[in-house]
């Protein structure tokens, strides 16, 4: 078999997205907040939804607990920040020409053009980087994108200055075997450990993808707390995977976290009864079926 990591960092993205629900959400948006990083949740994603919120400033310091937000972009701006912030800040690309000119506002040429400068003011600023390339495993407009492409991308946001890069699933339909093969060639320009993974649940192939990039020595993983982010390319299936299936995996191969699974499960529960939205974690719906 395989050698896995002794350990994995997870980033919970569950407050960093538009919900349905938002409206509902914003009032408890700092509780929920401080309950997963009660639950151990060591990195918490605070983007697009904070900068009307408010909630970018609300968050209290809390040792060994990191955030991460928007760093600005063709379509947002940097955020003001002090210089003791624990976080990074986040800036999106893409290896699908079609995507960037519809959701990137420009080129994909014309997209990294302008975050070189980006990521030059924040790393200027005293922040660490973290660049997303949207659809690494597959676009909803073009398919499959050649692994080479993918790696050429993650190249240059690694060689502008992002410290790590985030291969971010949209379909969730790749195989193990070609999500391994995507590695092969991303690997050639970013060093693994400075790779993290985000995967889609939609075709319930997310823990299978999951385990095939830790197998590839991924090291950092995007999820998301009930599975309550969406895919927004396949309406009515599940997207983002779901943190506590992350962490029940994880624990059952004895792979360290620091995610407390019962709070964390809990705060799940918290959030399905606030937004209304149905859990998506197998592992919330097993262990609330058996009462814990």
């Amino acid at each position: 078999m395989q050698t896995l990591p002794k350990q994995v960092h997870i980033v919970d993205l569950v407050l960093s997205e538009v919900l349905p629900s938002w409206v509902a959400l914003r009032p408890h948006q700092l509780d929920i907040a401080i309950r997963l990083t009660d639950a151990g949740m060591p990195t918490l994603a605070v983007g697009a939804l904070d900068a009307e919120s408010g909630l970018l400033g609300e968050l209290p310091p809390r040792k060994g607990v990191r955030y991460l937000a928007e760093g600005g972009g063709p379509l947002t701006a940097m955020p003001r920040l002090p210089a003791n912030w624990p976080g990074e800040l986040m800036v999106r690309a893409t290896a699908s020409e079609t995507f960037s000119r519809r959701h990137l506002d420009g080129s994909l040429a014309a997209v990294l053009d302008h975050l070189a400068g980006t990521i030059d003011t924040i790393n200027q600023a005293g922040f660490k980087v973290r660049g997303r390339v949207a659809g690494a495993f597959g676009c909803p407009y073009e398919g499959d994108l050649s692994p080479l492409a993918v790696a050429a991308v993650a190249g240059e946001l690694y060689a502008m200055g992002c410290d790590s890069v985030v291969l971010s699933d949209l379909t969730g339909h790749l195989t193990p075997d070609r999500v391994r093969r995507v590695f092969e060639a991303v690997d050639r320009r970013v060093p693994v450990k400075k790779l993290a993974v985000r995967w889609m649940d939609s075709y319930g192939l997310g823990i299978a993808n999951l385990l095939a990039s830790l197998q590839c020595g991924v090291t950092t993983v995007e999820t998301a707390t009930g599975g309550v982010l969406p895919n927004p390319w396949l309406p009515g299936c599940a997207g983002t995977l779901a943190s506590e299936d992350v962490v029940y995996l994880l624990d059952g191969m004895e792979v360290r976290t620091g995610v407390d699974l019962g709070r964390l499960a809990e705060t799940g529960r918290l959030l399905a009864g606030i937004t209304g939205l149905p859990t998506r974690s197998h592992v919330a719906q097993a262990l609330r079926s058996v009462g814990i």
